[in-house]
């Protein structure tokens, strides 16, 4: 792995001098030392660095909280505030580029570099959990069924168009919000309910459905069932919470209302013909196990994907693994099952399929080399 790429924008050159033998003392390697915001998104183009040191008082027209944003919003490149303004102004104007660090000059080099590690640390945990969130909002879009998603801290995060139609809430109305505005769970706030029974008892999922409401924008609380379930990304454990609902009106049980997993399974638990039926929104589709690549499980939804598109459905990885010919199908994480027919290579960390590279745990790497031929 190559040093840490930081990029210093500082107009002294005295002191922007002084910070790059800082960093590079630390073991950083300075792309770039340059005054000014349109020099800073241009180098930032060019240097492609890891982070920022950003002054806020930089030459020209727009200051150092100003290129924070640009920063941000064109690159993805979190920001450190390396300043002497200590006014109360100046901090609060600041905060709105959602910096990474704030270090008042002159600095330590153990502050400095506790900051940068710290920074970077957080910049990769976001954007995992980004990752996670989009590829489950692009899951849920894809299914005819309501459903929320919390953050860890049980604020909702997004609202599908199933549940703004459900309850006349638009996402942007709500998003930040307490869920305990919108949903009660067996008659206490949802989110008191969901940590009571995900921390104290240890569950990954549940059901709920009796004194279960939710609460429209007009108009009385409407009677919900459904399922809470959670999901993880590798760095952050917990990283957020899906909320699925069926209508408690419309169907007596919730699970009637669940795409399922439709499979003709013999008596010994394999897949008669070599295929099985999965429910992709409201259709049914024939699946042959040996066009599948791999499948990746999204909270308590799976993604299947074979050489020619993906499939979605409400139904825990473990489920779909059992109607999979174990001979032709391996288990390389938590998250993903792979064909081996179709692996083409494997990396310290890594295994490659066609049109895809996914994560390798290290017990499951040792156990699928017993298994594979090596020469």
């Amino acid at each position: 792995m190559g040093k840490t790429k930081v990029l210093v924008v500082e107009n002294e050159p005295l002191i922007a001098m002084d910070v790059k033998m800082s960093l590079e003392k630390l073991g950083y390697e300075v792309t770039a030392l340059v005054g000014t915001y349109q020099e800073a998104l241009s180098k930032a183009h060019e240097m492609k660095p890891d982070l920022a040191l950003m002054d806020i008082n930089l030459d020209g027209s727009k200051d150092g909280i100003q290129a924070a944003k640009a920063l941000k919003a064109h690159y993805n490149i979190p920001v450190i505030f390396l300043t002497s303004l200590t006014e109360l102004d100046t901090i609060h104007r600041a905060k709105e580029s959602d910096p990474f660090g704030y270090l008042i000059k002159p600095f330590k080099h153990d502050d400095l570099q506790s900051s940068i590690e710290i920074a970077l640390f957080n910049h990769h945990k976001n954007n995992n959990l980004q990752g996670s969130l989009d590829k489950l909002t692009s899951a849920v879009n894809a299914l005819e069924l309501p459903v929320i998603i919390l953050d860890e801290d049980g604020m909702i995060d997004y609202m599908n168009g199933q549940i703004e139609k459900m309850t006349g809430w638009k996402k942007e109305d709500k998003k930040g919000a307490s869920i305990n505005q919108i949903l009660t769970l067996n008659g206490v706030p949802a989110w008191l309910y969901i940590e009571k029974l995900t921390h104290d008892h240890d569950r990954s999922s549940f059901d709920f459905k009796e004194n279960s409401t939710i609460k429209p924008r007009t108009g009385n609380a409407v009677p919900v069932m459904g399922q809470v379930s959670f999901f993880h990304t590798p760095e952050t454990g917990i990283s957020g919470y899906v909320i699925t609902f069926f209508s408690s009106e419309s169907k007596n049980s919730a699970n009637a209302e669940v795409p399922v997993i439709h499979a003709d399974i013999d008596l010994s638990g394999q897949v008669v013909d070599d295929y099985f039926f999965l429910k992709d929104k409201s259709s049914l589709y024939r699946i042959h196990v040996d066009q599948i690549n791999y499948i990746e499980a999204l909270g308590n939804y799976v993604k299947v994907t074979t050489g020619k598109k993906s499939y979605t459905a409400l139904i825990p990885l473990k489920d779909i693994e059992k109607v999979l010919p174990p001979h032709k199908f391996f288990r390389i994480h938590r998250s993903y099952i792979v064909a081996v027919d179709k692996i083409l290579a494997i990396h310290a960390s890594e295994l490659e399929v066609p049109e895809a590279t996914l994560p390798i745990g290290k017990t499951f790497k040792d156990e699928l080399l017993k298994r594979i031929q090596v020469i």
